[in-house]
């Protein structure tokens, strides 16, 4: 996958006008940050997500003597 977006990353200014490929990534980069700011503030679940990560961590420590 790495490769491949290197790849992408190389030809698309080459294919596309640098104009266009400026545009185009500005959108894709404030898009992205959007939808995980949206995905952060309306995440459902993650305090009981956190407290089943704290209840084994603190199992784990216990476990070794701490």
């Amino acid at each position: 996958m790495t490769v491949l977006s290197a790849l992408v990353g190389w030809a698309a200014p080459n294919v596309i006008s640098r104009k266009w490929t400026h545009h185009i990534t500005t959108l894709l980069f404030f898009g992205f940050g959007l939808w995980s700011l949206w995905d952060g503030f309306t995440e459902e679940g993650e305090a009981e997500e956190l407290a089943e990560v704290g209840a084994k961590l603190v199992g784990f420590l216990l476990s070794i003597n701490l």
